[in-house]
């Protein structure tokens, strides 16, 4: 787009080398902060996009790495993007389960997954446009909701464990033609911004160093012909990251897999939708010494929400090598869904 040329232009003019932006170059830097320190060795702890900057040290300096924690985890062969048709898909299968095995959703929503999908084929039709409060100008503002946008927005809930209880019910109001949360949704996006310490421009410098699957080919959906749905989001998204116009010098090296002995502890949501239990899982293949938990009811980051993660993690750092006891999880349960009477 133009404003992500404009961008790349004003900071080249201010000399910055965008290409110099990757993970690689950042796992470097983490060393030589290791040296500075005069630390004999460090035991890595990554969340998020951070889990693949930690892979990349162990990589590349596995001798001075003691043990990791991989909290969400990014492998190299991920997306960055978080966006993975083999993953997406079974997350909003867990969604509809979950909702399925609670007696409450169950019976308010019988048909959930159905009600979701005639949402997008109604949306695919007929997009529906929301105005949206302006609290800066008063000006109209209106933001158009087609069947790929109500997609990311279900995507993006699921990153927030506390609005997880809240999807069934957003589901089947559009299904109803009820929009009054949908445009809650949409003017809390628009207003909460960006955090303060997030940097778009060093994202996109990574992201598209790195290597990003989803602008540089087209997305093969011969491996989940389940999820014929998501073709025209996975689409969508070739348009948002401006890999073709920003400047880069792409190195796949940075998408290899890592394969090592390092003690690793992988904790992962089931029902988060951009870094999945099954990208954990796949993480967790070439890592001989590694310990995955999956957290029933969690999306985004574990630590954040469950006192469970962090006996977790304080068992697997007195001893890296020896699996934790998993019994905190057994108390977790799914979500407790909201349902305002379903039908």
């Amino acid at each position: 787009s133009r404003v992500h040329a404009a961008c790349a232009e004003r900071y080249l003019a201010e000399g910055r080398q965008l290409s110099a932006f990757n993970t690689l170059q950042s796992a470097t830097d983490v060393e030589a902060l290791r040296r500075a320190l005069k630390l004999k060795s460090m035991v890595l702890f990554g969340i998020s996009y951070g889990t693949r900057l930690a892979l990349t040290v162990m990589k590349h300096y596995p001798q001075n790495v003691k043990a990791v924690i991989l909290d969400s985890v990014i492998p190299p062969k991920a997306d960055l993007t978080g966006f993975d048709s083999k993953s997406f898909g079974p997350v909003l299968d867990r969604l509809f389960q979950a909702c399925h095995q609670d007696g409450s959703c169950a019976a308010a929503y019988p048909d959930l997954r159905d009600r979701f999908l005639r949402v997008l084929d109604k949306l695919a039709e007929e997009p529906v446009i929301l105005e949206i409060t302006n609290f800066v100008d008063r000006e109209p503002l209106y933001a158009r909701i087609d069947h790929t946008m109500f997609l990311e927005i279900i995507r993006s809930e699921m990153y927030h464990t506390e609005r997880l209880p809240n999807l069934p019910v957003l589901i089947s109001g559009v299904a109803q033609g009820e929009y009054w949360r949908l445009k809650a949704h949409v003017e809390n996006t628009v207003y909460s911004g960006w955090p303060d310490d997030f940097d778009m421009g060093a994202t996109l410098a990574v992201m598209c160093n790195d290597g990003v699957d989803v602008v540089n080919r087209q997305p093969n959906f011969d491996d989940a012909p389940s999820y014929p749905y998501l073709r025209d989001y996975a689409a969508s998204l070739r348009e948002i990251w401006p890999c073709s116009i920003w400047p880069t010098k792409t190195n796949m090296g940075n998408r290899d897999v890592v394969v090592s002995d390092v003690p690793s502890l992988l904790l992962a949501g089931a029902l988060d939708a951009s870094t999945t239990i099954e990208q954990a899982e796949l993480a967790a293949e070439t890592l001989s010494v590694s310990h995955l938990f999956i957290f029933p009811a969690n999306a985004h980051v574990q630590i954040k929400y469950t006192k469970c993660s962090w006996e977790i993690i304080d068992e697997f750092l007195s001893k890296p090598t020896i699996r934790p006891n998993p019994k905190c999880l057994t108390s977790l349960r799914q979500p407790t869904f909201l349902t305002y009477g379903g039908n």
